[in-house]
């Protein structure tokens, strides 16, 4: 109970600048619902917004030619759907999955750190560290850097609570399935149970399937390179990968070979940070990993293998060169932290000094972790225009959501195309960075478009367009000119809506 309680207090305490953001909501602007990435976060809403509509599969709204739908990103068009169901709103259920998936999440780090310590303070410290710690990315500020622990959200369990819903699920999986005591072994309920549970993170985070395969299989070989009884191991290997690995293949294979999510593909680059900013990020827990490793004897521990193989296989996949090098990093800084806090007690029992040690280490792996917290609260108060929309934007917006076809193509600047596809069945010419086609020539001749156009005639007829929306992120780059045969069908304040003439 006090785990729970323990859990519940950092989740809520994490939110405070979500509450504060939605309090922060008046009758001018209106928050768009997200805090950290906004920009991929709306992207996950308008993957909703499919089921939401009915959808079993995937079409990309971010660009004029979607092409084929296909059957990806499944969890969060079954959120969608589970929206629909239950007439709960699109941005509430991504918080309830968001927010159920951090809870998993934090007590599933709690079950590992009981695993790990026998007394209770270190198991706090333990949970504490892994769910709310981060590096020395707060000194590097002072240069001018932005360093990997105020940004890699797959990482820094941390970051990964409030960034999306899938990133939380799919780490407190890869814990639940290498550590969790109903696993342990080759019974026929526990099989069931691996290859379901490898099912669900193959379709939730691929990256997390990939990792933590990996880790098993490195267990299974550590096994037999020792000439132990290795069934166990390679039955949980098996299982693991019979119903995951055939989804994790087809995915691949969907997205190589489709002609429009394959040029999406080669867009979507997470590269690695250079190994000077990650040691920045990881520095404090790898200082104190680095003391327990140095210091423990050499006496078989299996909770502390896989924490290892789990930091061995991430920097290894995350080597490999590859557009998504970074998200193999999934959920790093939480072995880290484990082993780091077990630093601490060689400290306490050398030194005889607990409390300073404890004290010391959480004193600088936290202040990032109030700058972010700050920063999100600044950025509210200031209504940074990435988190709010302007309530003149927001009702043009639900009008067209109520009038326009299904799949309508609306031109509108980069900015209000990220919101239109999470807020309604729509599809843009340009707004995310990676998900629209070809997109920083698109984004150019969008902005063209609406800086006085020579040719608008000739733009709207390639793109087939279908809405302009004009409103003061539109004017910002200069005079719209459009053709005689296009009105307007809907004007509030400084947001007008144009539509060609018998469209």
């Amino acid at each position: 109970m006090q785990g729970l309680l323990f859990s519940a207090g950092l989740l809520l305490l994490i939110n405070i600048p979500l509450l504060i953001a939605y309090l922060n909501t008046d009758q001018d602007q209106v928050f768009a619902g997200l805090l950290l990435n906004p920009i991929d976060g709306q992207s996950y809403l308008a993957k909703m917004r499919q089921g939401f509509e009915g959808a079993w599969t995937f079409v990309l709204p971010y660009t004029a030619q979607p092409g084929d739908p296909a059957p990806i990103n499944l969890y969060y068009i079954l959120l969608g759907h589970l929206s629909r169901i239950t007439n709960i709103s699109i941005i509430s259920m991504f918080h309830i999955a968001r927010l159920a998936g951090s809870f998993l999440l934090f007590q599933n780090i709690w079950m590992l750190s009981r695993k790990a310590f026998s007394t209770k303070r270190f198991q706090y410290v333990s949970l504490l560290l892994a769910s709310v710690g981060t590096g020395l990315g707060w000194i590097a500020l002072f240069w001018g850097a932005l360093a990997p622990d105020f940004w890699l959200s797959e990482a820094f369990p941390f970051l990964a609570v409030q960034v999306n819903a899938h990133f939380p699920l799919g780490i407190a999986l890869q814990i639940i399935i290498l550590f969790s005591p109903g696993l342990e072994s080759n019974s026929m309920c526990s099989i069931i149970r691996i290859a379901l549970l490898g099912m669900a993170l193959a379709l939730i985070y691929p990256f997390g399937f990939a990792l933590t395969g990996f880790v098993l299989a490195g267990q299974a070989l550590i096994i037999l390179i020792n000439r132990q009884e290795w069934r166990l191991e390679r039955d949980r290997l098996l299982a693991f990968g019979i119903l995951g690995g055939p989804i994790l293949l087809s995915q691949w294979i969907i997205v190589r070979n489709h002609s429009v999510l394959s040029i999406w593909n080669t867009q979507n680059l997470t590269p690695l940070p250079n190994f000077a900013e990650l040691l920045i990020a990881f520095l404090p827990v790898v200082v104190a990993s680095s003391i327990y490793l140095l210091n423990k004897n050499n006496k078989y521990n299996k909770e502390e293998t896989v924490l290892g193989l789990w930091i061995v296989a991430a920097l290894v996949l995350a080597l490999i060169p590859s557009n998504l090098q970074r998200r193999f990093l999934s959920g790093l800084y939480i072995p880290l932290a484990i082993l780091g806090v077990r630093g601490l007690e060689v400290i306490s029992r050398k030194k005889g000094r607990e409390l300073i040690a404890i004290f010391s280490l959480l004193l600088i792996s936290f202040p990032t972790s109030l700058v972010v917290s700050l920063s999100s609260i600044n950025a509210i108060q200031s209504h940074d225009r990435i988190l709010f929309l302007q309530e003149d934007e927001n009702a043009a917006i639900s009008w067209l959501q109520q009038n326009a076809a299904s799949s309508s193509l609306v031109a509108a600047s980069p900015e209000i195309g990220l919101y239109l596809p999470a807020r309604g069945n729509f599809r843009v010419i340009y707004g995310h960075p990676f998900e629209s086609i070809d997109s920083d020539t698109n984004k150019l001749a969008l902005e063209a478009f609406f800086s006085d156009s020579k040719d608008p005639w000739n733009f709207l007829e390639i793109n087939e367009v279908n809405y302009v929306f004009y409103g003061p992120r539109e004017r910002e780059f200069g005079k719209l000119t459009l053709p005689q045969n296009w009105t307007v069908v809907y004007e509030t304040g400084e947001v007008q809506i144009f539509s060609r003439v018998g469209n």
